[in-house]
Parts: C-alpha cells; structure tokens; sequence
C-alpha cells in the first residue's frame, strides 16, 4: 500500500512544478522573439528581471519541502532544483543573446509615445506613459483594490498598448503568492480573468469596508 504524502508536502510539490512550468514558457516565449515588434528588447528585459524573484520562490519552496520528505527524498528534490537552475541559466542566456542581436540589427526605434511622461514598471524598465510607478501586487486581498485600480488606469485601459505588452507588464507587477497564478492559456485577458475571480471576493470587501467605517 502506497504510503499517504501529508497534504502540505503535495502542495509544495505542485509549487515547484508550476514554477518550472512558467521558466519553461518563458522559455518559450525568448526563443519566438524575431525582432518584429519595436519593444521586443524592453519584453525581453522585462522577462530577465522576473527570473530573481522565480529563483527565490523555487529555492524558498525547496527549502521548506526538505523539511517534510523522507532523507531518501532528498536527492531527488535537490536533482530537481539544480535542472531548475540551468533551466533559468538557460533563459538568462538566450535573453542575452536576443538583446544583443536585436540592439544590433538597428537603431532603438521609439516605443510607445503615448505621451511626454515616463513610467517606471514595478521591476525598473521604462517605457513613456504618465510618470508613475506600476502598483506591484503579492496577492493579499487588502491590495487587490489599489493594484486594480491603478493598473486599470495605466495599463488595462491605456488603447496604444496589444494583449501582448498588457500581458507583460502584469506579470512583471506580479510577485509572491499572485506570481503563481496560471492560466490555461498566456494571454492578458485569461490572466487578468483568473486574477478577478480570485480576489474580486465582495464578502470580504464588504466585511474590510464595514471593519474600517467602525474603526473611524
């Protein structure tokens, strides 16, 4: 009879495996870069700055797992994790090397002049919008209203901006427990869906409303 795995160390295990599947669609989405969109650096680097905050969620759920399993365990885990990390070192040299080949083929082309301000995405690249941080959120329900609301108005309802770019400045905003949210398929509408129908929990809302109308 087939031992019973304690449900906090199956849930870790599905971390890990939905981080390594998002390394492996960044992946994907490096190696499909041609160079025919004129932001397809500022993409790429907005893809570089998430693979810090991917390793430390991966390692810190490793970490955390070794504490569970059984010493027999341990090397497989440990496997795991040193396939994960070339797999980001992978990533980071692919990225490198569209960069390189992509800053190469011309001139920096202007990208989008939507106005004369600039904004700083919530990992440091810049693009022109309004001169304003994006919101970044770790998905606790007290943020979700403030990070709605902003990416709303800056990104979600910005008409220069496709799918494809809204996509990357969502998940470049996304950290933490949000970070691991996944979708059936990589496009901004099906993220953003997920997102809502995750943390668009009106009874809470009401309740955190009602708590902070008494606090007064």
């Amino acid at each position: 009879m087939v031992p019973k795995i304690k449900t906090s160390t199956v849930s870790l295990y599905r971390t890990l495996k939905t981080l390594k599947q998002r390394a492996t669609k960044i992946l994907s989405f490096v190696n499909t870069v041609k160079g025919d969109e004129e932001d397809d650096v500022l993409l790429l680097e907005i893809r570089k700055e998430g693979l810090n905050e991917l390793r430390e969620s991966y390692f810190e759920m490793q970490g955390k797992l070794f504490g569970l399993v059984k010493e027999d365990e341990v090397a497989a885990i440990e496997t795991a994790g040193e396939e994960f990390q070339d797999l980001l070192k992978e990533i980071m040299f692919e990225i490198k090397r569209n960069i390189n080949s992509l800053s190469n083929q011309s001139e920096p082309k202007s990208t989008l002049d939507t106005s004369n301000a600039q904004i700083t995405p919530c990992h440091g690249s810049q693009i022109k919008l309004p001169d304003i941080q994006l919101p970044g959120f770790s998905g606790q329900y007290e943020e979700w209203l403030h990070f709605r609301d902003q990416f709303n108005n800056l990104i979600r309802r910005n008409e220069s901006l496709n799918e494809q770019q809204r996509l990357h400045y969502l998940r470049s905003c996304l950290f933490g427990e949000a970070a691991l949210i996944e979708t059936p398929e990589e496009s901004f509408s099906s993220l953003w869906r997920a997102l809502e129908s995750r943390y668009e929990n009106r009874l809470w809302l009401v309740d955190r409303h009602l708590a902070e109308i008494f606090l007064l």
